[in-house]
């Protein structure tokens, strides 16, 4: 894909040779330290680097969406899915269509690897109802941790204790979407 400048975007999965690169690329982008980046991307189950899709341009990544595949419950059945994130374009190639080329890369990568279904949690809902997603009510509901032991966890391995401190400092409430993959 070329654009109006005449620099032509190519689109890949990232590489662990390219590391380096593609974590300093996001700690720009996205304003989070590259070791959140570089834990997100190693050490959960079934990351491999081309879940990372990188639009490059002159040898250099322009921009960049993470596809995060999970198996959720929906109506009784599991369905895989892919929960799309960490989408940023470097800001001297934005509004060039980088970001909806990504996208189309995207759906590309997940109809070949048989996956159904994305997820996004975005407030740029136009961004992406352009390319075809649509926006869905999402139900929450407030927990107040005041009431349960700091010790709970629950099975997505993340620690409630962390959130109690801080949410007992402000407000005593941790937000919950309500999946059904959460609780069974």
């Amino acid at each position: 894909m070329a654009d109006e400048t005449g620099d032509e975007l190519t689109i890949r999965g990232a590489t662990e040779a390219g590391r380096d690169e593609l974590l300093a690329f996001l700690s720009t982008n996205m304003g989070a330290e590259r070791e959140y980046f570089d834990v997100a991307f190693t050490r959960r189950p079934g990351a491999v680097w081309e879940h990372s899709r990188v639009g490059v341009v002159d040898g250099r990544i322009a921009c960049h969406i993470r596809l995060y595949p999970r198996e959720i419950r929906l109506a009784g059945s599991v369905v895989r899915t892919a929960n799309i994130g960490d989408v940023c374009t470097d800001p001297a190639h934005r509004r060039k269509g980088y970001g909806a080329a990504l996208l189309a890369d995207a759906v590309a990568y997940m109809r070949a690897h048989e996956i159904p279904m994305s997820i996004i949690h975005s407030g740029v809902t136009g961004f992406y109802a352009a390319g075809g997603w649509e926006t869905f009510p999402q139900r929450r509901y407030a927990l107040n941790v005041s009431t349960i032991p700091l010790s709970l966890s629950y099975n997505l391995g993340m620690q409630v204790e962390g959130y109690a401190k801080c949410a007992n400092e402000q407000k005593p409430r941790l937000l919950l979407p309500l999946f059904d993959h959460l609780f069974h």
